[in-house]
């Protein structure tokens, strides 16, 4: 991305743990069965964990305070900029 922006460091912990989060749903929902009721206790609470660690960190990453310094297409560009802010050149390019 050629614009670059000043994240909390708060901002850009949060923003790379959900990307671990979402990546290790997606790892468990692609070796669960399909249907829930397939599903053993065990998996049940691991998935609602999760669920609700992608809900506490997605609500404090698009309501932190620092887009509050940013106005509208501005804020939608860094927005995006953080989201692959910890990508390299090859990761962001094979993503598209």
């Amino acid at each position: 991305m050629a614009d670059t922006y000043d994240f909390p460091e708060d901002l850009l912990e949060a923003q790379q743990e959900l990307h671990q989060v979402r990546h290790e749903l997606s790892a468990l929902y692609g070796r669960l069965p399909q249907y829930t009721e397939g599903w053993g206790d065990e998996d049940r609470t691991a998935v609602g964990v999760l669920l609700d660690r992608d809900l506490e960190l997605a609500v404090f990453v698009s309501t932190h305070t620092f887009w509050d310094s940013l106005e509208g297409p501005t804020r939608v560009t860094a927005r995006m900029a953080l989201k692959h802010v910890n990508e390299s050149g090859d990761d962001a390019a094979a993503e598209g």
